[in-house]
């Protein structure tokens, strides 16, 4: 494993000193600054520079927008990206939102809503699923105010099951519920839903079919070489954390887009 690691990690290095990031429209999937235990100042210095990093590579659009330059891609002239966050870590709210509020950034905050304000008993359950260090989530005032703010507030399940693993009726009550709750909480409708780990293997076709009922937009990362996938359905994105190296990502987003 170790070794393995080591091998990829060179491989990107070598690739990364040679990419740039390509002219399309690059959703971006996070879910935290870092998975380990350091100080709020440190976090903000590095998601700030993560965000200049991008800045100076790419045009930084509102996510609400990126499906709209997607059906447009043909006009796109630059490498242009959006934000989308996952889970719910209380840091989107205390320390990455207002990083993007000074850069007037709109970003996406995809919430598995039984998360959000649970108990310690909950979160070891959690985590054990998504196989990270302990974080805390944010409560129901924070994802309030980022919705007020104008970031876009999707859907990402109850409990971030994979729903590949469960029946079909218990994988809808996961997404259907999840919306609801998060609409009585906000007072909104949530138009936006992206599946947990984000890959096909963790979902059915039939279960794509039926949430594309209830929700105007689907996110995953099933095939980042394409905009879509599922028969159109479903928009991809792509996994990047901002801890990462920067010739990782200048190699992730080096990747020619296609309708």
């Amino acid at each position: 494993m170790i070794l393995r690691h080591f091998l990829r990690k060179t491989v990107l290095d070598i690739l990364g000193t040679f990419s740039k990031p390509k002219v399309g429209m690059h959703i971006i999937n996070m879910h935290f600054i870092t998975p380990d235990i350091i100080s709020q100042l440190k976090h903000q210095k590095l998601f700030a520079e993560f965000l200049s990093f991008l800045n100076k590579k790419c045009d930084i659009i509102d996510f609400k927008d990126s499906h709209k330059y997607i059906i447009n891609s043909k006009n796109i002239t630059k490498p242009t990206v959006s934000l989308s966050f996952d889970d719910g870590y209380e840091e989107c709210a205390s320390i990455i939102a207002p990083i993007l509020k000074k850069a007037n950034i709109k970003a996406g905050f995809f919430i598995n809503s039984n998360f959000i304000e649970s108990n310690i008993t909950y979160q070891e359950s959690f985590f054990n699923r998504i196989k990270i260090n302990t974080k805390l989530p944010m409560n129901w005032h924070q994802v309030e105010s980022l919705n007020n703010e104008g970031h876009t507030i999707g859907s990402h399940t109850l409990d971030h099951y994979n729903l590949a693993d469960l029946n079909e009726e218990e994988a809808i009550r996961q997404c259907l519920i999840d919306k609801k709750n998060i609409s009585s909480k906000l007072g909104i409708n949530i138009d936006h839903f992206a599946w947990p780990y984000g890959e096909k293997k963790h979902i059915t076709d039939v279960l794509v079919d039926e949430l594309s009922k209830n929700f105007r937009f689907i996110y995953s990362g099933t095939n980042y070489k394409n905009y879509f996938s599922f028969n159109n359905k479903v928009i991809n994105r792509r996994h990047i954390e901002p801890n990462w190296s920067k010739k990782h990502i200048k190699y992730f987003l080096s990747t020619t887009k296609n309708v």
